[in-house]
């Protein structure tokens, strides 16, 4: 899983090394310019790094499903080799990023439909009732998205290990979680803090070396100094993904496990599957 990890993460930062790189040097140029030709450009590049950070957020998605599926095999002692892996997951990788998208939308949703009265209160003149619908809808957006990811939370497990539909999967998600939810929030609460302090140490050491880099440079202007300290920063994405990302998507893919052991008895079904398969 950690090799798994490291090649998807350090294929996605290529992929958005060159165009990240480019970006900030014309939007330096941009700035410093007073062209306005060349003010324009920056918007341009700017728009070509986002781009490219989306494409980066698609491969994570495509690490969360072979991921999912690698622990599930080793939950009953199996070891997948990456081409069967690739072959198991593959089918299932575009519902699992409709699947994100469509959670991102439906949470997207409900933030707004709390906030959005007391913005349009404030863009009317009316600050008090701004204010005080801000003060009221603020929480009610915070608590209804913790409530739906958190209940969503086991819907790409049901999607790609059972092979549920988008719609099905979330719905089975749902199901599991009842009488749950508490508990699946402060694991997975707890699981994204230790992800996040570990993640933030990284990225400061390697932001730290990259900053070296560039100052230790004659000319830090061009365009391979930049990539240099990019480069550096890539190292510790790299490095970071594929420690961090397998535990947190072992994290998720146990929780399912227990709730449907609580459940459905499912243990009984792992422990006659390893017993079925020889390599287990």
């Amino acid at each position: 899983m950690i090799g798994t990890s490291a090649i998807v993460v350090a294929i996605g930062s290529i992929l958005t090394l060159v165009p990240t790189a480019t970006a900030l040097l014309r939007v330096r140029d941009g700035v410093l310019s007073e062209d306005p030709l060349e003010q324009s450009g920056p918007a341009a590049e700017t728009l070509v790094s986002l781009g490219a950070n989306l494409f980066q957020a698609l491969w994570m998605i495509v690490l969360t499903g072979l991921l999912t599926v690698a622990v599930s095999d080793a939950v009953i002692g199996r070891r997948i080799r990456f081409p069967a892996l690739w072959a198991r997951s593959r089918p299932r990788l575009l519902p699992l990023i409709g699947l994100t998208l469509l959670q991102g939308l439906a949470m997207v949703g409900a933030v707004a439909v709390a906030i959005v009265p007391g913005v349009a209160m404030l863009v009317a003149g009316e600050s008090g009732a701004g204010i005080a619908g801000l003060v009221l809808g603020v929480p009610i957006a915070i608590v209804v998205s913790l409530f739906l990811a958190t209940r969503w939370q086991l819907a790409p497990c049901a999607l790609l290990l059972e092979g549920q539909r988008v719609t099905a999967a979330m719905r089975r998600s749902w199901q599991l979680t009842r009488g749950s939810a508490w508990r699946v929030f402060g694991i997975v609460l707890l699981t994204r803090m230790v992800v996040g302090i570990m993640s933030g140490v990284f990225m400061v050491f390697f932001s730290t070396v990259s900053v070296l880099v560039v100052t230790s440079a004659q000319d830090s202007s061009d365009l391979w100094h930049v990539l240099a300290a990019l480069a550096v920063q890539s190292i510790g994405t790299v490095i970071a993904g594929a420690i961090l990302k397998p535990f947190d998507a072992s994290v998720q893919v146990l929780l399912y496990v227990d709730l449907r052991i609580r459940r459905e008895a499912l243990d009984v079904e792992l422990m006659r599957a390893a017993e079925s398969d020889p390599a287990a």
